[in-house]
């Protein structure tokens, strides 16, 4: 199994678990609770669309960026900060 992707819900970097069943939780340690509705298939869980939809774009937009930059480069274009260091 792939690694599971990342609760959309929490913001602290809890690790989402796959219980007996088969379900995909984000437990809140120490309460018993879970942060989002759970009770999804790993499918379900892994299924995002709009998320891997944008990532896609980005990652198409960052290719271009790459791709201008070298343009500039061979050209001799000078002056022009394209991207900030990450």
């Amino acid at each position: 199994m792939n690694k599971l992707k990342k609760c959309p819900f929490c913001k602290d970097g809890r690790k989402p678990k796959v219980d007996f069943i088969g379900h995909v939780h984000c437990p809140i340690p120490g309460i018993g609770e879970h942060c989002s509705r759970g009770g999804l298939t790993v499918e379900e869980w892994q299924s995002r669309p709009l998320e891997d939809a944008l990532q896609k774009r980005i990652d198409e937009l960052e290719a271009e960026i790459d791709r201008v930059a070298q343009f500039l480069a061979i050209h001799g274009v000078t002056g022009y900060k394209i991207v900030e260091e990450k």
